[in-house]
This record gives structure tokens, sequence and C-alpha cells, in this order.
């Protein structure tokens, strides 16, 4: 395994070790007594387990990561003031509530560093989210695993994908690479309104890190409810994950806040554990304490991610892109020169777009040019405020440098005179409140009609400005330039404009969407949703290869022209379609041409009744709000073009005469067919093809599949009618990454 803290080797050699820096580890307990910790200063158990210790191994590893003092697998700061919270029982269960009782609890201890090496995909969590930021109001720098669910894309976990956390990717043995196990972005919760926000921040080695182990399994009983021997070294282990890097992160945050010179001795602070959860602590807020304190925390949340994000280093090679890596590796030594000389500031992340030479970094930016008629390429920015904890953002403009815009109207000119348009139009939202140290800017890139034949890169800037008032009292103003830059082509024609539907595809946790294959029986909370740029990425990259163009609808069917493109893509839509919807639709395929593309899952009662699942943690029953896709809603937009699906839901493998394998011989290459729905009708004049298959039908107890016309509606919807092609296939999962089936 690897020793991550050697690579604070030379602040080591300065003197820091996370003196007078509290550190907290939110995890699975800490085992009283255990000899690679220096300074525990409190243990304290919020969970419904009457113990302390560490039944699983998980929280001890992560603070030994952090500051663990031995030897064979030293911490990067061995002489922080060490605070476990046991949040997680030895079942590896906790709860929402566990966890605002610890978090109000480590405001009121103001802790400095605080590690979360857990997540989940329950971004609607406001409790637990509102209580994450009021941390960091607090002067807390969090730093979050951004998760285990790699290589796909559209995976971040929460916390860990907020604005104000440190998100923490993995990075392999060879640390010039990504793990495959880190969870890629973009963050889903602005779906599908929005774009999601870059992330990870940066990444850590994740892969085969060394770290603190709890005593072997042969541990009596009593030593798992109180601890160990004291004095009884149980040694080191290696593991893996985000888990891993998140503490790789904190440790080093600890590191840099380490204060060597402050008042008050360390080993002052170092006492018993504490017996019980709540009320009391071995240390006391006393004069030692507020003399500890008085040094005050000399750089905020807002400061230590601004270092961290601008010393990190990109991968070499060019392979990973910024929702792989965020803003590169960690390197604590650059990053502590930073805070070194450090004035409190603002700052964008990344601090450019540049969708033209930095790719593939950008991607997907950077792998389709923009065109006039084209949809909005949006860009989610966030705004690192280190200026103060609340601020304002004004005077928001975009300025176009190249090519250069015609001179202004001669001063005879009447004063109310435009500015002349450019080839680029950039619009900007923004939050009225810049809060907690942080923000975003949502930017959305349009091409006008004066480049509708235009073929090169236009430049410019979105320059605004962040009013705040910083905690020494002082109001400072400061303004911030955000350079982007663009391809521009002419207007592709009609026939390579496709229009992928965002709109009409729902995730979790706006309600329990299930997975698009039924046999994923073990997690069929489907948190990722669909997006041509996490889960259909693969699909993606075809297309552009194919030629095509590929534009990503944000908003309903009435907000489009249908002349414009060649075909409208529906993948495994969730939403209902409104009667505008449907009456446009129609239109626009008779009337205009518009080809219609549906991709579609599964949909029978008897199969969404199958899914429902009691959650413990809500106390309740959770039923699927619709199937894999919602076909009752599929099958009112197609009706009126004599076409609808069925509720037969079949598994296996199709193939099309003359569709070659890969491996030659004339073999041919089955395409996986999970999970899908057969066609109950199609167009008398329309043409189909019979594939070769080996399709089994999936049956589910008190709801056969009866062959017939989906149109039970969604579940809780009151009959589903009047609510509201020319190509079908009743099966999505095979373009999705997890497959990696091949449908074109």
């Amino acid at each position: 395994g690897s020793v991550t803290s050697s690579e604070g080797a030379a602040l080591h050699a300065r003197g820091l070790s996370g003196q007078r820096v509290k550190v907290a580890v939110f995890d699975t307990g800490l085992h009283e007594g255990h000899p690679h910790f220096k300074r525990v200063v409190e243990r304290i158990n919020w969970t419904d387990d009457r113990q302390l210790g560490d039944g699983l191994g998980h929280g001890t590893f992560v603070a030994g990561v952090i500051c663990s003092a031995s030897p064979k697998c030293p911490g990067w700061a061995p002489d922080a003031e060490l605070y476990t919270f046991r949040v997680f029982t030895n079942k590896q269960v906790s709860y929402t509530s566990w966890f605002l009782d610890a978090f109000n609890y480590a405001i009121w201890r103001e802790i400095d560093v605080l590690n979360l090496s857990i997540g989940g995909p329950d971004n609607g969590d406001r409790p637990f989210i509102e209580k994450v930021w009021e941390m960091s109001a607090n002067g807390i720098v969090v730093v979050s695993a951004i998760g285990n669910d790699g290589p796909l894309y559209g995976t971040l976990n929460n916390p860990a994908d907020q604005f104000d956390t440190i998100g923490v990717g993995g990075l392999a043995a060879d640390p010039n690479k990504m793990a495959k196990f880190s969870s890629r972005g973009m963050s889903t919760f602005e779906l599908p309104f929005g774009f999601g926000r870059f992330k990870p921040d940066l990444t850590a080695l994740g892969t085969s890190v060394l770290g603190s182990q709890v005593p072997g399994r042969a541990t009596s009983r009593a030593n798992l409810r109180g601890g160990t021997s004291r004095g009884a070294d149980p040694g080191c282990r290696a593991l893996s994950g985000t888990s891993v890097a998140s503490p790789v992160v904190a440790g080093a945050v600890t590191l840099l806040l380490s204060n060597p010179q402050g008042a008050g001795s360390g080993s002052e602070l170092a006492t018993a554990s504490q017996s019980r959860g709540g009320a009391g602590s071995a240390v006391d807020r006393g004069a030692d304490e507020d003399k500890r304190r008085a040094v005050g925390r000399r750089f905020s949340p807002a400061a230590v991610k601004q270092v961290l994000v601008e010393s990190a280093g990109r991968l070499p090679g060019g392979g990973a892109n910024v929702f792989e890596q965020g803003a590169g590796r960690l390197n604590v030594t650059m990053a502590h020169e930073l805070l070194q000389r450090y004035e409190p500031r603002a700052s964008l992340l990344p601090p450019k777009l540049d969708l033209v030479r930095d790719c593939p970094y950008m991607w997907p930016y950077c792998s389709q040019p923009a065109y006039a008629t084209g949809q909005a390429v949006g860009a989610n920015v966030t705004v690192v405020n280190g200026l103060g904890v609340s601020g304002e953002i004004s005077d928001v403009a975009w300025r176009q440098t190249d090519p250069p815009l015609l001179a202004s109207p001669p001063r005879s000119g009447p004063p109310e005179a435009p500015p002349p348009e450019g080839h680029v139009r950039v619009r900007c939202e923004w939050p009225a409140v810049v809060w907690p140290w942080a923000g975003w800017l949502a930017v959305a890139v349009e091409v006008t009609a004066r480049a509708a034949d235009f073929d090169g890169v236009v430049s410019g800037v979105v320059e605004l400005r962040i009013t705040s008032t910083h905690t020494d009292g002082v109001t400072r103003t400061q303004m911030l330039a955000l350079p982007i830059s663009v391809r521009v082509v002419p207007t592709p024609p009609r026939a390579k404009r496709l229009l992928w539907d965002q709109f009409h595809n729902l995730n979790y946790p706006s309600g329990y969407f299930p997975r698009d294959n039924l046999k994923m029986t073990g997690d069929m909370l489907d948190w990722t949703g669909d997006h041509p740029h996490t889960n259909f990425r693969e699909a993606w990259a075809k297309l552009r290869n194919l030629g095509y163009f590929v534009e990503i609808l944000s908003g309903d069917f009435t907000c489009f022209d249908a002349r414009l493109y060649g075909a409208l893509l529906l993948v495994d839509p969730e939403e209902d379609f409104f009667e505008q919807e449907v009456v446009k639709v129609e239109r626009d395929v008779r009337e205009l041409g518009l080809g219609l593309v549906v991709f579609a899952d599964w949909y029978s009662l008897g199969a969404v009744d199958s899914v429902k699942f009691f959650d413990d943690n809500t106390r309740s029953e959770w039923r699927a709000v619709t199937g894999g896709a919602n076909v009752p809603a599929l099958n009112d937009l197609l009706r009126p073009l004599g076409a609808e699906l069925s509720d037969r839901i079949l598994d296996g493998a199709w193939t099309l005469s003359g569709r070659q394998g890969g491996g030659g011989g004339g073999k041919k290459e089955g395409v996986p067919f999970l999970s899908g729905v057969s066609l109950a009708r199609f167009p008398a004049k329309g043409f189909l093809r019979h594939p070769d298959h080996n399709l089994k039908e999936q049956r589910f107890r008190g709801q056969p599949g009866t062959g017939q016309t989906a149109t039970q509606g969604l579940r809780g919807d009151k009959g589903g009618q009047g609510k509201k092609p020319r190509a079908l296939l009743g099966e999505s999962h095979d373009d999705d990454d997890d497959e990696r089936g091949d449908v074109f």
C-alpha cells in the first residue's frame, strides 16, 4: 500500500503537523486507546448502538489516514486534535436525524476540518444539505467523498456534489490515472431545466492506501464495545475507494491549517474519551480552549478550496476530462505556498470556458461546435467567494472580443442605439445571495443569426461584480472575468440535426423511478437518471462520430421549431406529455416531416408493483411512480400516429440479418434486450424489421403481460387519458453505459 502523507514531507520539514487544528471524522467510530492516535480529544456516539468502538474498521482507517502517528502508516497531521463522531452502526445503518444532531455539535465545538467519507443519492434531503451549508457558514471546511459508482457518469454523491463542499475523486494505483470506481460528474439535481456543475473539485490517491487497522476479528465482545488493550498495535491495512481519497485531502487540509505558533498547548488537550454521547465532554470550553481559539480561524472554507483547486495539477496524457478529475491531482506543497500569500478574494471554478482548445478536458463541450438556431449550450460555473460568507453578484455583462465588433454608432446618433450584435449571445443567471462562501453562475451560449454562415472561433468574456462583507467587518468589491471561447460553424442541414428530449426525463429524488433493467434487484432506485452526457454518453459519441449534431431540449415540445430538425429523440421518458405537446408532435411529424425516434423500457402494473420496498429511513413503503419508461404517456403521444407499445416485458438478445460481430468470420452479434417492451400497434403503411431473437417474456405475479396497449397511466394518476413515427425500439438499456450495447 501507499503512505499518502509522504506528499506532505516538505510541510512536515517546516514543523507543520496539524497543531491546534480540530478535525472531525464522521464515520463508524474509533476504539478507545488506539495506539496510533496522539490527541483523541473526544469520541461520541450518535447512533442507537450503546457503544463507542469501531466494529467495522472504516472510521479507524479514515482517522488514521488523517492523523495517525504510527511510523508504519503515518497520517498527514499526527498532532491534530481528533474528534470522532460515530454516525453509523456496525450494520452500516444511519439516519439523517443522527447526522443533524452531530452536525450541530460540530458547529458548537468549532471544528476546523470535517471529513465525510460517506455519501448518497438524496440531493433532495434539504435538512441534511442545509445543515452542511450551515457548517460551512460557521467556518468548517467540509471534505467529502465523491462516490464509488464509476466509471458511470452522473453518479456524484451528496454532499460532495454541493458547491460549498470539497468533493474528492479517487486516483488509481498509478496516480496519473483516474480510478475506475471514482464517480463522475456532472451533478444531476439541476436537470432537466439546466446543466450540472463541474465536479469533483479535485482528486487524490484512492487505491491501496495504507491506514490504521482495528483489532482482529478475534477481539472479545468487551473490547469491541469499549476498545482494545492499551499499547497493543493492531497494525495497518490498505483500502481503496473515494472514502480513502477524501481523508487524504482532509489530512492535507489539516496540515495546511497547522498553527505551531498559536497560543495554548496541544498536549493539554489530549485527554480520555468521554463514555457517552450528548452532554458533557472530556475537554470543557474553559480558559485553555479560549486561549487556543484566540488565534482564530485564519482561512475560510473558500480560501482553502481556492488554494486546493488552483494548485492542483491536471493528470498527464489528456485522457481525463473535467467531470472525472475536476481541477486535477492534489498538490499540497503548492497549495501551502498559495495559502501563505493569500488575500481574501473571489474566483470562478473553472476559471475559463475554452470550448475549443481545451479538449478533451472540456468534454462534452469541445466535442460539438455551436451554430445559429441551435439550442443554447449551458454551463454551471461555481463562484467561490473568499471575500465573505455571503455576497451579492451584480453588473453581469457579456463582451465579445474576437472577432471584433463593428464600431459603435457615432456620437451624433441616438443615445439609445443598441450596441452591434456579436456572433454569440451569452445569457447568465445567478442567485440573489451567494452563500455560504460560494454560489453559481449559469451560462447559456447561443449563436446569433449574424453567424449563420460563420466558420471560426468566437471569444469573449463575461464580467461580473461580487460584493461581500468579510468577517473582519470590511466590505469588499471585486470584478471577476470568465473568458469564453466557442467554435462556431455554419448551421448544419436539417437531416444532420437531432433533438434529444431531456425535459421529460426525471430521476430520484423527485420521485421513486426504478431501474431500466428489472434484473438489478439489489438497487432498483434509479437515482442517476438519463442524460446524453452521463449514462448515454456513448450514444452521444456514436451519433457525433456518424456526423450528427445532437442538441439537448430542456423545455417542453412547444419550445422548438420542428423545421430545423431531422428527428426528435425520446429516450426513456418518465414525465407525462400535456395535450399541446401531443397535438404539436402529430403536426410536426405529419406536416413538417419531423422524424420521431422512441426508446422505451419496461412497463406493466405487475412489474411496477414488484419493485416496491419498505424504506427504513422514512418508515414507509415506496412504490414506483412508473416503470422503466412511462409507456402509457408514450402511447398517448404515439396513438395519433398509429403506433403503440404493449405491456409485455421481454428479455434476451436480438440480431439483425447482415449485422456482423466484431470477431469476424460472419458471426452475428447479438444486441442485449433487457427488460424491454414489444409493439402492440404500428402504422399499416409503416416499415417493420423483424430481427432474429431469443427474447423471453418476464412475468410478474398478479399482472402477466397481455400484449395489449399499456394505457394504465402513472400510478396515482386518474386514468392517464386525455393528456395528451416513425421508429420505435422497445428497450433502451443497451444504449446505457451499464451494458455497452451497440444499437447503431
